[in-house]
């Protein structure tokens, strides 16, 4: 009897298993790429697209209906990165409650940031390929922060990221083109380290962030009250110059 039983659960398990690797929530065909799934998390693009007609058809109507022009966001099942809690932190595990936040076209990629729900896992940026759609790759960053801002610098090839630093103040931070291209974390196995990180004067937290002519627009996003936006200055090297007096945080021209 003992015996059947766990030949029974051993087929359950495997049949779980089968189903579960060809079929995801609603129908859409699994697949991974070390350790991020790459399919959509719910519905194949018809779905998405006749969803998005019958609840929001005026937005329907803006968005365009080729399937070539929309993009896939990979890892919303699961995800490769780092902990950040507990006795196993700093080690490779496998995130499964990343939300997605920024985006940024940079070059010949498309940057999407997500962060952990439960704040247990790095905040990661997902690459991939701007003229296909394609997964490739994934860079862990330093910082269990929302990462909702991305903006990109292309006189200066810089990616800026709207971050928060321990005691959950308003921050960004800076990672350049070449270590964009050069770092993978599926072969680095551990976070990139930004490039410069700048501390924020006169904005709450930095909720979004865009890049134009020298100068970074960053906002503040609240729900039960108005949000703001800053904007700050870049000197001839696409850096923050203008420090606030007796402090080590920079200001904003205007607010």
């Amino acid at each position: 009897m003992k015996k059947f039983v766990v030949m029974v659960s051993l087929l359950l398990g495997v049949g779980l298993l089968g189903f579960y690797g060809l079929e995801l929530f609603n129908g859409t065909s699994y697949k991974e790429e070390n350790g991020t799934n790459t399919n959509a998390a719910s519905n194949q693009v018809d779905e998405f697209y006749q969803e998005l007609k019958e609840y929001y058809p005026d937005l329907y109507e803006k968005v365009p209906s080729e399937e070539s022009q929309t993009y896939i966001v990979p890892g919303l099942v699961q995800t490769n990165t780092i902990q950040a809690k507990g006795e196993d932190k700093g080690t490779v595990d496998q995130a499964e409650d990343m939300t997605p936040q920024g985006l940024s076209f940079v070059e010949d990629y498309l940057l999407i940031s997500a962060y952990s729900n439960s704040y247990s896992h790095d905040s990661v940026l997902w690459i991939l390929d701007r003229e296909t759609g394609d997964y490739i790759k994934t860079i862990v960053l330093p910082t269990t922060s929302h990462v909702g801002g991305l903006a990109y610098d292309s006189q200066h090839k810089r990616l800026w990221i709207t971050t928060t630093d321990e005691d959950k103040n308003s921050q960004i931070s800076s990672l350049e083109l070449s270590i964009i291209k050069k770092e993978d974390f599926s072969q680095s196995k551990k976070a990139v380290s930004f490039s410069q990180q700048y501390k924020l004067a006169k904005i709450e937290k930095a909720s979004f962030m865009t890049y134009l002519d020298g100068h970074l627009f960053i906002g503040y996003f609240d729900k039960n009250d108005k949000g703001y936006m800053t904007l700050f200055s870049l000197d001839e090297n696409g850096l923050l110059y203008q420090k606030s007096p007796n402090s080590d945080s920079y200001s904003p021209m205007k607010v």
